[in-house]
């Protein structure tokens, strides 16, 4: 629910505010965030922010509602429709309450590989993100600095502020509170009135955003992926004092249904490792290790996975990407099969429930089977296009990866 002419405090936050205390940021009055989920780099693949997962969860642990933004560099309407997709995946199950907004700058640099778009091209590629996320529920935002805002040859931003909610960002020597509204002509929902804040729970300064309306916590848009809910992370000080000190006191100790034995010793990446917050290929995302940067491991187990410390927080990687010394320059390659699936070999279930179908589609493909939460099958393959490939009664199936866990 939407209250029109309410005031919200709020920041917006990425990978580069660091670890984020979000009970202080909480404390410290901000009642929202948005959140960078992911961008497209330059080289034209997507990324995730490395602590976009964590920044969710906590913050929604904290009562922080939650908006997110995607850092776009799509040059095609394909790559609008690919960046609004992954970002829907991105945010399943999470309790978006506040706009999931589309941000895109730096076009006007020679290196861009946006250079030399039209507005009229850049415009139509925003609308085709914020259609398809729109049309998925979520309420949406434009986010662009003043100037671009303004100028006609960057932007037709009356065609974008008739469907969706505007972000201004423009800092001046006189700001909100003592100034209500930036100067501008158009629409505005959202100020981004100075990038040098000071929040209780961030280390380094931060964007402070005042939004010009209310939310209250929306429920997550597939109820049967809450993940927020269902799995709310530990604190790192939890983390570590649950599985590292009481691991201390036994033999050995069972996290996400895997046996793991104490261990000691320092490993890095043979090439690169996503650190996890379970053990197990669809949980978080926490950081990514790179060969030459080195982490205590504490434990291991007979499945293939390690748990490690990190910057103060217990994670967990594959064990076959770890290893005790420098691998250079041999390069650790995965097995995909004809399909481009990464060959798998494990049981998995229903987070609650999801269809069982005979193609990686909802819409041309059938349902075999409804798959409940406790009923197993196994993963043969998990492809990057959020899709895994299943065998169920001597059949070949597919179902959709975030639905699922080990």
């Amino acid at each position: 629910m939407e209250e029109a002419g309410g005031k919200s405090n709020g920041i917006d936050v990425s990978k580069w505010q660091g670890k984020i205390d979000w009970k202080k940021v909480k404390e410290s009055g901000i009642e929202f965030a948005f959140i960078r989920i992911g961008y497209r780099g330059e080289d034209g693949k997507i990324y995730k922010d490395d602590n976009a997962d964590y920044n969710i969860q906590q913050a929604q642990k904290a009562d922080v509602l939650v908006g997110v933004y995607f850092f776009s560099t799509a040059i095609s309407e394909e790559e609008a429709k690919e960046e609004a997709n992954w970002t829907k995946q991105a945010i399943a199950g999470y309790s978006i309450s506040y706009p999931v907004v589309y941000d895109c700058e730096g076009f006007s640099r020679d290196g861009s590989r946006m250079y030399g778009l039209t507005a009229e091209e850049r415009t139509n590629y925003a609308m085709t993100f914020l259609k398809i996320v729109s049309d998925a529920g979520y309420d949406t935002m434009f986010y662009s600095s003043l100037s671009d805002a303004e100028n006609q040859n960057v932007w037709d931003i009356s065609k974008i502020e008739k469907e969706h909610k505007v972000w201004i960002a423009s800092y001046s020597d006189t700001i909100y509170p003592k100034q209500e509204k930036p100067v501008y002509g158009g629409k505005c929902h959202a100020w981004q009135y100075t990038n040098k804040g000071t929040v209780n729970g961030i280390d380094d300064k931060v964007d402070m955003v005042v939004c010009y309306f209310t939310k209250e916590k929306e429920e997550p848009k597939d109820s049967s992926v809450k993940i927020a809910e269902a799995a709310a992370p530990l604190t790192a000080e939890d983390k570590i004092y649950t599985v590292v000190e009481e691991s201390a006191k036994a033999e050995a100790d069972i996290v996400d249904g895997k046996r793991f034995t104490p261990v000691s010793d320092e490993v890095t990446a043979k090439e690169y490792v996503n650190l996890r917050d379970f053990p197990n290929k669809n949980s978080n995302i926490i950081a990514t290790l790179q060969s030459g940067e080195f982490a205590t491991r504490t434990a291991e187990s007979d499945s293939g996975w390690s748990r490690l410390l990190y910057n103060g927080y217990t994670v967990y990687a594959v064990t076959s990407y770890l290893s005790q010394t420098v691998v250079d320059p041999v390069r650790v390659e995965e097995v995909y099969d004809s399909e481009g699936y990464e060959i798998v070999n494990e049981q998995v279930t229903a987070k609650s429930e999801t269809n069982l179908r005979t193609a990686p589609s909802t819409d041309s493909s059938d349902v075999v089977y409804t798959l409940k939460n406790g009923e197993y099958v196994k993963r043969v393959g998990v492809h990057g296009n959020g899709w895994s490939k299943l065998e169920y009664n001597g059949q070949t199936v597919y179902a959709i990866s975030s639905y699922l866990v080990q």
